[in-house]
Order: structure tokens, then sequence, then C-alpha cells
């Protein structure tokens, strides 16, 4: 690596222990390695369609008398397809309950939303979203695209609620 990138890693890394230093966290405590009671669900959408790609190019390839395309970028561009589908698979999405925050992983990031900062909670069938303070993006976990047992986390987010004062809307 060069020596500018690994000074702006390092910068970046004291960065994000400061603020998580501010918020209270203790560092490394961001994942599912935390503590407090996790739900995780299983993506198939995004891996399915996907692997579909990648076999529709591969088919395409076959059809079409691909004699003139360089082979080797061929394979390997159906390979990396059918190998990010399987990556995103494995890669199971979570919500972490703890004392007063909320864990989960959006757009292959940690992200943390605690108590005060949580406006309210909506539960409904198969549903549950979670409304932040401002402008921020809505937490939603659904049953029928991740396959999150919205029940227990419903339950679960209930409680959280009554212990840090958040309204929790029933729908």
């Amino acid at each position: 690596m060069a020596r500018s990138f690994e000074k702006q890693v390092e910068k970046n890394k004291q960065k994000l222990l400061m603020q998580q230093k501010k918020q209270g966290i203790q560092p490394g405590k961001m994942g599912l390695s935390g503590e407090g009671e996790t739900f995780r669900g299983r993506n198939f959408i995004l891996p399915s369609l996907l692997i579909l790609f990648g076999v529709v190019y591969g088919s395409l390839g076959f059809i079409g008398g691909g004699s003139d395309i360089n082979s080797f970028l061929y394979w390997l561009t159906i390979g990396l397809y059918i190998l990010l589908g399987v990556i995103t698979f494995i890669r199971k999405p979570y919500l972490r309950i703890g004392k007063n925050a909320l864990y989960t992983s959006k757009f292959n990031r940690d992200r943390m939303l605690s108590a005060d900062s949580i406006q309210k909670i909506i539960l409904s069938e198969g549903v549950v979203t979670i409304v932040p303070n401002g402008n921020a993006q809505k937490w939603t976990f659904l049953r029928s695209r991740n396959r999150f047992n919205t029940e227990a986390m419903g339950a679960r987010l209930t409680e959280f609620g009554r212990l840090n004062k958040i309204t929790v809307e029933n729908h």
C-alpha cells in the first residue's frame, strides 16, 4: 500500500474510535459480536438475481456462438457474478438490540442507532420499521424479503421501547 493511503486509513480508524467512544460504544462491539439479542434474517432475492444474471450471461455467449470473445474475461465475469451472489447469500442481515442502542448492517456497513435518536418504532404484520429523528433513513425489516422473525423482534422492540421511553405503534 502507498504510505499516504495507510496514513488515511489510520486517521479514519482513529476518527471512528473517537466517535464510538463519544457515543459510549466499546471499540469492536458494533457487529454481531456485541452484547444484546440478535435477530438474523436471510437475504435471498439479490443473490438469486446475481446468480441468474450470471447464468443468463453465460447462456447468451453459447447462443450467440461466441468464438470471437475473449474466453478468459468472459468466464471471469460469469464466475464473479456467481461468486458475488454466493457472498451476498452467506452474509446474513441482522438486527441486534442492546440496552440502549440498535445495531444493523446496511449497505455492507455496520450502523448504530442510539435510543435517544429514535423517534418511534412501528410494528405491522410482517414488517418492523424503526423511524429515527430527523432526516435519517428508516430501518425496515420485512419477513417476506429477508425472512426475519418479526413477531419475536416486535416483542423485544416493544420491551426496548418501554425501557427507553420510545413510542411503539402497533398497526
